[in-house]
């Protein structure tokens, strides 16, 4: 089965990926553009370097440091920072 995380609103259901907040107004775009059920890791950092660059371009408040975790079937862990994630800088 695919990890995902439960969400309890006023409707109940289960979804793979997720944005909070007001970045739900940025990113649910590139997420429901370029998520699958079976990206690659390599897959899953380009789209959060899409995402961290819209915030940054985008998002009112200046946010210099994003903290990147995994939840898998093995838990919850931190993956990376884009402080130390060189990636995150690269790509368009």
């Amino acid at each position: 089965p695919i990890p995902c995380v439960p969400w309890q609103s006023q409707t109940s259901g289960q979804y793979q990926r997720r944005v909070h907040g007001y970045a739900q107004y940025f990113l649910s775009s590139i997420l429901d553009r370029h998520w699958k059920p079976d990206l690659s890791r390599e897959e899953a950092k380009h789209i959060v370097e899409l995402c961290i660059n819209e915030m940054r371009k985008r998002f009112l408040v200046s946010m210099p440091n994003f903290i990147v975790k995994i939840a898998d079937s093995e838990g919850v862990r931190e993956f990376g920072s884009s402080k130390d994630w060189s990636k995150f800088q690269a790509s368009s």
